[in-house]
């Protein structure tokens, strides 16, 4: 799995589930959301502004996950991103990206 530069207790991809490919078209990743995890606030996420943060490391990720890139800054584009609630521990999020 290609690097990212964020580590414990920020990041959030913990697996690629469908490369994005050469053209970059769409890929999905895995995060896991567990109780003892930083992000969680009890038993769900602290605050859904962690979803963003979740979709832009899969970006960086399925964009080929170059550290560098990512320190240097990645900007990542969200459109109609709207939370209905806080993923909760125990539950596994699929995280699709679409260039």
């Amino acid at each position: 799995m290609p690097d990212l530069p964020h580590t414990y207790p920020f990041r959030f991809v913990d697996t690629i589930l469908r490369p994005a490919g050469a053209d970059f078209r769409e890929g999905r990743v895995l995060t896991r959301v567990t109780a003892g995890a930083r992000a969680t606030s009890g038993e769900a996420w602290a605050t859904p502004t962690l979803l963003a943060e979740a979709i832009a490391q899969a970006a960086l990720l399925l964009e080929g996950g170059d550290p560098e890139i990512g320190r240097r800054g990645f900007l990542a584009g969200i459109e109609n991103f709207e939370v209905v609630r806080s993923p909760e521990a125990g539950e596994s999020l699929a995280i699709d990206v679409r260039l």
